[in-house]
């Protein structure tokens, strides 16, 4: 059955986006990299000394040694003149691109930042966009940026050793460089490799400084449990009123939820109240989830696809939902709740099951093992016709996800939502007393345990509509349908209801 999908703890995991789309959000800041940050005092004697020896004789090659420096070390001041003379000069191509890059122009501008669905074969598909940065890297080998943005597109694809092998690369190269030390650590943390995230953020001199590094050190730190020292650092940081709003909302938003749960109340709201001046769309989606009022219209409002997936279900407006989360997925093809809210929406709730199947393809490719992923591919799969493939998923691999995960398929919760996959498949291949039984034991399983009692309804409303299908609805029947829809959650009202209409029009076709 359609996996009931609730908003799981979520954590201020930061959002791992393309060069020039952080460029946008502001999120590699050079104003603010550069005011306490931009790199250790040698690198920028180093630089100096480049930029002196530019000054002197200004030949192609210090440009270009110039330039290089200004990439790799992320003190683009240094480098302003020297970018600008080598492009009313200069007819090579790879040092005009490093020269628009010091001046702040798009160097990845054909390079698309989303991710081409549906996923077409087993799981795999063509991204010409690995070859474009690979020619580029040919060019241009010690950029760290060009490297993070490969490491991005192998990670989308699933390819998590090369992935992780060129995340390696560009932090050797840009060690003090905010946005690949963010990009690693986010790939580190999504696979809950919690120690190697904390290992890159030890390496990277800028975190004691940064308030966008600070934030993840202090997430990495709660998530390994222990002492937070880092916490006090973190407000000390806020404190200094060094950086604008934007630069700390997501400091802010950690060290307030800290505060909060130490029983600091008054602090925690002041904290929190600081991260809501200029937020990030993270801390926005981070703040519905803590069910905070956010005041609308501001500049995070075009990207925060997230949290709008979620408010336009909670108004009962599935259309925008499903706009949303269409682009969410496209922001971060890789994320499990928005596979798993996209397959909800965009299957349940309004029919495409096809969409719905290519944005959970999507987040397969990167947690293949995922056992929420593949039970919600067991539902899509048998919505589509494909009884084989879904029983295939549903007998072998999902058991083994299950297992490996650290779960029991005993547990009342897998057991009743594979009872009722059963009864689905049962149904759809005409053998309805046995997708009876099979229903009946995922109610009696979820109404067995308290925290299970929405799952049952959901299983009762299944097996209703199943018995349904191409047939005439008694009263009965009717009635209790409608009862179950309506002491459902709101955000379960909204997809259930569009479901419920579309089998009254395929009902009322068949009564005529």
């Amino acid at each position: 059955m359609s996996q009931l999908v609730a908003r799981n703890p979520r954590e201020l995991l930061p959002r791992w986006r393309s060069p020039s789309t952080a460029l946008k959000l502001r999120e590699r800041d050079p104003l603010v990299a550069t005011r306490s940050v931009a790199g250790p005092d040698d690198h920028r004697s180093e630089m100096g000394e480049l930029r002196d020896s530019w000054l002197e004789g200004q030949t192609p090659t210090l440009a270009r040694a110039l330039l290089d420096g200004a990439i790799v070390t992320g003190l683009f001041s240094y480098a302003q003149d020297a970018a600008h003379a080598v492009l009313d000069a200069t007819n090579d191509d790879s040092t005009i691109r490093i020269a628009r890059a010091v001046l702040g122009y798009d160097l990845y501008g054909d390079v698309s930042d989303g991710y081409d669905l549906p996923v077409i074969g087993e799981y795999r598909s063509r991204d010409s966009n690995i070859a474009k940065l690979r020619r580029r890297l040919r060019m241009m080998p010690r950029d760290p940026l060009t490297w993070v943005t490969l490491a991005r597109r192998h990670f989308v694809h699933g390819h998590n050793r090369l992935a992780e092998r060129e995340l390696r690369i560009a932090h050797a190269l840009a060690p003090n460089d905010r946005y690949v030390a963010r990009a690693a650590a986010r790939f580190f943390l999504h696979y809950d490799r919690i120690d190697d995230a904390a290992g890159v953020l030890r390496r990277t001199p800028a975190t004691m400084h940064d308030p966008w590094l600070m934030a993840v050190a202090i997430l990495v730190g709660r998530m390994r449990g222990g002492p937070q020292p880092l916490v006090k650092k973190g407000m000390a940081i806020l404190k200094r009123r060094a950086f604008p709003p934007r630069a700390v909302s997501e400091l802010a938003t950690l060290v307030g939820t800290a505060e909060w749960a130490n029983g600091k109340v008054r602090a925690g709201r002041k904290w929190l109240r600081l991260a809501l001046k200029d937020p990030t769309e993270n801390v926005v989606a981070q703040m519905q989830y803590l069910r905070r009022r956010v005041a609308r219209g501001g500049e995070w409002e075009a990207q925060a696809f997230e949290a709008k997936a979620w408010w336009s279900l909670e108004d009962h407006d599935v259309a925008a939902s499903a706009e949303a989360l269409s682009l969410w997925q496209r922001d971060e093809p890789f994320s499990r709740d928005a596979g798993l809210l996209g397959a909800w929406v965009h299957g349940t709730a309004r029919g495409d099951y096809h969409k719905g199947l290519s944005g959970l393809l999507a987040a397969r490719l990167v947690r293949p093992l995922d056992p929420h992923l593949i039970a919600q591919e067991v539902y899509i799969r048998a919505e589509l016709g494909d009884l084989d493939v879904a029983e295939k998923l549903l007998i072998t691999h999902l058991p083994i996800a299950i297992r490996k995960s650290g779960e029991s398929i005993d547990t009342n919760r897998w057991a009743a939502l594979m009872e009722a996959d059963r009864g689905m498949i049962s149904f759809r291949r005409g053998m309805r007393e046995q997708g009876r039984l099979h229903y009946e034991n995922a109610v009696a399983l979820s109404r067995g345990s308290r925290r299970h009692r929405a799952m049952a309804k959901a299983a009762r409303w299944h097996w209703i509509r199943e018995e349904c299908r191409g047939r005439e609805v008694t009263a009965e029947l009717r009635r209790e349908w409608d009862d179950l829809h309506s002491s459902m959650s709101p955000i379960q009202k909204a997809v259930y209801g569009n479901a419920m209409e579309r089998v009254d029009v395929r009902i009322s076709i068949d009564k005529h």
